[in-house]
């Protein structure tokens, strides 16, 4: 059997404190890129909330009838759920409340369209949106429709129809595919 001189051991005390002192750093560096993925993804979603355009469509698809100020420095209006659809559903000349609306959202979608990119570039996982997306997506794809029905008695399923059509009708894949994912994931 081998001896371990004084040297031998200090050699192995010092290889297992380096490799000690190498794991701790690579998860300090694991932490720390946790954290700057963290502080992004919440910029990213207090940049979607705080855009005026993307409050409206919100505060119109969470709640039914919602008072907002569709044009800036003008009173604000009551927008109802079948107001809404029908600008969606584009039929007819629209009032100017409901361009209004139309352009607002397709600005909500551009925005969802944007985060859809970091979604497929892994820059945010699709779970760290289901709390500040999940609902509003449930009741775009019709998920919330039994929900919805049961607690204010409102059938969503015309809505997320129109939804869909309007979608397909303008070409809107990566708004979309945002849809499909969060709905997959937040269920």
């Amino acid at each position: 059997m081998t001896q371990w001189r004084a040297a031998d051991i200090i050699s192995a005390g010092s290889a297992v404190i380096a490799a000690l002192a190498l794991c701790f750093g690579v998860w300090q560096y694991w932490q720390s890129e946790n954290w700057k993925r963290s502080e992004f993804v919440s910029k990213q979603i207090a940049d979607f909330y705080a855009d005026r355009a993307n409050q409206i469509i919100v505060q119109i698809i969470e709640y039914d009838d919602a008072m907002v100020e569709l044009i800036p420095g003008k009173p604000r209006v009551k927008v109802t759920g079948e107001m809404f659809q029908k600008s969606i559903e584009e039929k007819g000349e629209p009032t100017d409340a409901e361009a209004e609306i139309q352009q607002d959202f397709l600005h909500y979608l551009k925005s969802l369209a944007r985060l859809n990119y970091f979604l497929k570039t892994d820059a945010i996982r699709p779970n760290e949106l289901c709390a500040d997306f999940g609902f509003s997506v449930a009741v775009m794809t019709g998920d919330a429709g039994e929900m919805v029905k049961k607690n204010s008695n409102i059938d969503i399923a015309s809505f997320a129809k129109a939804v869909g059509e309007y979608l397909d009708r303008w070409h809107h894949p990566e708004a979309k595919q945002f849809l499909t994912i969060i709905k997959k994931t937040c269920k």
